[in-house]
């Protein structure tokens, strides 16, 4: 299989797309850490349910678990996408090195 310009850029993309996703998945850590602390801060003052602890970690984590999932799946794509395409060139060059061959032995008999 050739590495193609075009071949390089969509990995090198595909490859952005998951550092960012696990960026995501950094700052979604932090901010369970950061609903702990204000859970615990909270509960000394007043009484917390399981439901209002659990609205609070949704609230503050959801949007990054969301959106390393959407760039995780974004850069799935690209990659999957390249490797189609660079399945199909492979198959197209096999095919006319195939019709090459088969035209030079027709000129031959």
């Amino acid at each position: 299989m050739k590495i193609t310009k075009k071949t390089s850029e969509a990995s090198v993309m595909g490859m952005v797309f998951y550092v960012v996703a696990v960026i995501f998945l950094a700052i979604a850590a932090f901010q369970i850490y950061q609903a702990y602390t204000y859970i615990a801060y909270q509960s000394t003052a007043y009484e917390l349910t399981f439901v209002d602890s659990l609205s609070v970690y949704i609230q503050y984590c959801s949007s990054y678990f969301a959106f390393a999932f959407i760039a995780y799946g974004i850069g799935n794509l690209i990659h999957r996408v390249s490797f189609l395409n660079n399945t199909l060139a492979d198959m197209m060059s096999d095919a006319a090195k195939e019709q090459e061959t088969e035209e030079k032995v027709s000129t031959e008999e």
